[in-house]
């Protein structure tokens, strides 16, 4: 027999044997419960459950889906807030043989009904009040803030194997709409049990969890705490978006791991954080910049750099990080992961060539739901190892490596990365061309002046810009809503004829804003000025919308605190999305009108309606 050949024979022995005593998911975070009941497994504010609270309630949901009918290998929806009991119905989902689709309360209406179509979800573990977000009228709900029935004694959680699903997560999709990536258990056992080893974790660590449950990236924080029997806290809606409030809940609850993107370490760093010296610091999603990189080392205990896209299991390679100079690695890969970089030929490429990234091995997804045509051009059969039937993913990005670590180079076509979200500009240009008037749109990405990227789309035709921006926030999640919309008659083309997308990213140009009133008073002066360096505009006007200028939400926490700085008033970050424009913020400032900072039910108040002001869908306790 060749060698090569008995090479491959033993690697896919050494994989039969991975799987002998196979533990799915679910069964290792009973395991947990039953070595460490009465500690806390998950926590949000004053509200806690230990792992064996958890564990007793995913048996009351597993056991009440399984009386609705939900059975191995279904798919049933998840639509919860960031409360205590969600983990619960996650793992009581699992429990029943389903497989989660998380749907993201905060998504526009028609996006959450795509979703709910595209799986043909009939169940969905919600709450109450968040009924009417995802309410089809043959949906069955089962409610997580509703008493449950404990599940009875001699319940027992189906079985579920290496290739059941364990979730289906949506990501843009190029067509025009999202598209579900199937992961299955074998890629989240081995994911967590990987993540468990480096960048590490055990029982005695406190991991602050940051992520939206509808971002892969969550993974990471689920599925490690409740496998190791580490104690995962749960960051409210208000926390993730004031750096102050996150920073505090740092210190307050002892954090020794916490993963985020580089936008939101940098929201930290912007509002005051000086560093934790026991925290494990997690950053990726995004290229994170080598200024950050410096910033952060010697912040904290460790620094770790992640890389992996949705189709091959949240991370797929890891790299510790120290201050330097030169780009910033990716890293190698974590267990049981093969990479290749190669040319358009699928022929290897030599250390040090950029070419394209391909990921094989346990973490690869079983394809995208219900796409056998997208899911064959990605999901290839593996050139280098015929005799395998494990598949490699087409990640579509160009990197390089050298001494066997990764480095990033580029996309390879036009799906980017926009706080931390990946991001196909052919969906978001796909929406503006069924627009009426619009007789072609190209959307590009251009960088601010911290370096963060920004959407820009240019659009030819007559059609009314803030019309656009307007459906497209009805439409589509807030990052996917270019801030700039730039009208033109022509598009730059390459010699071949296609737009030069390079260009026009190139291209100097301002976000026409129709109103360029000044500042008047001392307070709209001293917010102009902070708008003007946090948005690089200098004639923006006193009464336009934060958001509407271009802003997002972490360059709204970046104002955040600069305001609080100059004002030395402890004002909530609810305050701006109440007073979106400078002219508002500075009547309420010049008033000293922050009201009563101690009434919890005024500040929640305020908080569902301004987000509700946004997209009127979301409603929250």
């Amino acid at each position: 027999m060749p060698v090569d050949a008995d090479h491959l024979l033993t690697a896919e022995l050494i994989r039969e044997r991975q799987f002998q005593g196979w533990q799915c998911f679910q069964t290792l975070v009973a395991d947990v419960a039953s070595r460490q009941h009465s500690k806390i497994a998950v926590t949000e504010g004053e509200n806690s459950l230990t792992f064996s609270e958890l564990d007793r309630m995913a048996n009351a949901v597993a056991a009440k889906l399984m009386e609705l009918g939900v059975a191995r290998g279904d798919l049933v929806g998840l639509c919860a807030g960031r409360r205590v009991e969600t983990l619960a119905g996650l793992l009581g989902i699992l429990r029943s043989g389903a497989a989660y689709v998380p749907l993201d309360p905060a998504f526009p209406a028609d996006r959450l009904a795509f979703m709910i179509k595209d799986a043909a979800l009939r169940v969905v573990v919600s709450q109450s009040d968040l009924h009417e977000c995802v309410g089809l009228a043959d949906m069955v709900f089962l409610d997580l803030d509703k008493p449950l029935r404990e599940a009875p004694e001699e319940f027992s959680a189906c079985e579920t194997g290496p290739e059941d699903l364990a979730y289906v997560i949506y990501t843009s999709g190029s067509t025009g709409q999202p598209k579900g990536v199937r992961i299955p258990q074998r890629a989240v056992v081995n994911f967590s049990r990987s993540m468990a080893r480096e960048p590490g974790i055990t029982d005695r660590d406190v991991l602050l969890a940051v992520t939206t449950f509808s971002f892969d990236m969550s993974g990471l924080e689920i599925f490690l705490p409740l496998t190791t029997g580490a104690t995962m806290v749960l960051a409210s809606e208000e926390m993730r978006r004031d750096g102050r409030l996150l920073a505090a809940e740092i210190e307050r609850v002892g954090v020794t791991v916490m993963q985020a993107t580089p936008g939101t370490w940098r929201m930290l760093r912007e509002t005051g954080w000086e560093g934790r010296p026991g925290l494990k610091i997690l950053t990726g999603a995004e290229p994170v910049p080598r200024a950050l990189v410096n910033d952060l080392a010697g912040r904290c205990a460790s620094l770790w750099n992640l890389y992996g896209p949705t189709e091959t299991t949240i991370w797929s390679t890891v790299m510790p990080l120290d201050a330097g100079e030169g780009p910033v690695p990716i890293g190698r890969p974590i267990d049981h992961t093969q990479i290749y970089v190669v040319d358009p030929a699928m022929a290897l490429v030599s250390e040090g060539e950029v070419g394209e990234l391909l990921i094989g091995g346990d973490g690869v997804a079983l394809g995208y739901h219900r796409r056998p045509e997208l899911t064959a051009e990605k999901f290839i059969p593996n050139p280098f190892a015929p005799e395998s039937s494990g598949k490699l993913y087409r990640t579509g990005d160009l990197v390089r490596r050298r001494n066997g670590i990764l480095e990033f180079v580029a996309r390879g076509d036009h799906q980017v990365k926009i706080r931390g979200f990946r991001i196909e500009l052919g969906e978001i240009e796909s929406q503006i061309e069924m627009m009426a008037g619009v007789r072609q749109a190209v959307v590009v990405v251009r960088e601010d002046a911290s370096g963060s990227p920004r959407l820009a789309a240019y659009v030819a035709g007559g059609a009314d810009l803030e019309e656009i921006k307007r459906r497209l926030a009805g439409s589509m999640p807030d990052y996917m809503v270019p801030s700039t919309l730039v009208p033109t008659e022509k598009f730059p083309l390459t010699l071949t004829g296609k737009v030069d997308r390079a260009q026009l990213a190139r291209l100097s140009i301002r976000e026409p804003v129709r109103d360029i009133s000044p500042p008047v008073t001392p307070w709209e002066k001293t917010i102009h000025a902070i708008w003007s360096g946090v948005l690089q505009l200098e004639d923006v006007g006193c009464e336009v919308s934060f958001f509407d200028a271009g802003g997002d939400s972490i360059q709204l926490a970046i104002v955040h605190a600069k305001v609080a700085k100059a004002s030395g008033r402890d004002l909530p970050i609810t305050d701006l999305f109440a007073h979106p424009s400078i002219r508002s913020l500075a009547a309420y400032l010049a008033a000293g009108a922050l009201g009563n900072q101690d009434d919890a039910r005024a500040r929640a108040l305020k908080q569902r309606q301004a987000l509700a002001a946004r997209n009127p869908c979301v409603v929250r306790r």
